[in-house]
């Protein structure tokens, strides 16, 4: 899986000081997480609404269905989560 260097160490001192803050609070960022921290102009509160809305906005699917179905995609992508 490739993944940008900018995204994993290229935060800037407030991203740095959330992530640090979220490892205390016994919690690894995500991939998704850092991505959004990295580039918030274009990522930020608009990239995190979408994918609420995606995950939990209204569907046809219960939100039990959509867990399961990405609870199977993480797992197929060697994702942990």
């Amino acid at each position: 899986m490739m993944r940008l260097k900018k995204v994993k160490s290229g935060q800037g001192l407030l991203q740095k000081m959330r992530l640090l803050l979220m490892q205390l609070g016994d919690y690894t960022p995500t991939d998704f997480s850092r991505t959004i921290m990295y580039r918030p102009e274009f990522f930020g509160d608009s990239f995190a609404r979408l994918q609420v809305e995606l995950a939990r906005g209204e569907s046809d699917w219960t939100l039990a269905e959509r867990e399961l179905f990405c609870a199977f995609l993480s797992k197929i992508n060697g994702c942990r989560f």
